[in-house]
Protein backbone atom coordinates (compact mmCIF):
# COMPACT_ATOMS: atom_id res chain seq x y z
CA UNK A 1 0.00 0.00 0.00
CA UNK A 2 1.19 3.53 -0.82
CA UNK A 3 2.72 5.36 2.19
CA UNK A 4 0.17 8.17 1.98
CA UNK A 5 -2.74 5.75 1.93
CA UNK A 6 -1.22 3.84 4.85
CA UNK A 7 -0.92 7.06 6.86
CA UNK A 8 -4.50 8.03 6.02
CA UNK A 9 -5.74 4.59 7.05
CA UNK A 10 -3.86 4.73 10.36
CA UNK A 11 -5.18 8.23 11.09
CA UNK A 12 -8.78 7.33 10.34
CA UNK A 13 -8.53 4.12 12.38
CA UNK A 14 -7.01 5.88 15.42
CA UNK A 15 -9.29 6.78 18.31
CA UNK A 16 -9.36 10.55 18.66
CA UNK A 17 -12.30 11.67 20.73
CA UNK A 18 -12.15 15.35 21.78
CA UNK A 19 -9.86 15.76 24.77
CA UNK A 20 -8.11 12.42 24.23
CA UNK A 21 -6.19 12.53 20.96
CA UNK A 22 -3.12 10.63 22.17
CA UNK A 23 -3.48 7.85 19.61
CA UNK A 24 -3.89 10.26 16.69
CA UNK A 25 -0.90 12.29 17.92
CA UNK A 26 1.24 9.14 18.08
CA UNK A 27 0.34 8.17 14.50
CA UNK A 28 1.03 11.68 13.22
CA UNK A 29 4.34 11.84 15.10
CA UNK A 30 5.46 8.54 13.59
CA UNK A 31 4.83 9.82 10.07
CA UNK A 32 6.22 13.34 10.53
CA UNK A 33 9.44 12.55 12.46
CA UNK A 34 11.47 11.54 9.37
CA UNK A 35 10.85 15.00 7.85
CA UNK A 36 11.34 17.18 10.94
CA UNK A 37 14.43 18.30 12.82
CA UNK A 38 12.50 18.51 16.09
CA UNK A 39 9.09 17.22 17.20
CA UNK A 40 7.60 18.37 20.50
CA UNK A 41 4.26 18.51 22.25
CA UNK A 42 2.97 21.64 23.97
CA UNK A 43 0.96 21.82 27.21
CA UNK A 44 -2.33 21.46 25.35
CA UNK A 45 -1.14 18.32 23.58
CA UNK A 46 -0.57 19.88 20.17
CA UNK A 47 2.14 18.28 18.06
CA UNK A 48 4.76 20.80 16.90
CA UNK A 49 7.24 19.83 14.19
CA UNK A 50 10.13 22.12 13.26
CA UNK A 51 12.24 21.89 10.16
Amino acid sequence: MDERLQMLKELTDANGIPGNEKEVRAVMKKHIEPFADEVTTDRLGSLVAKK
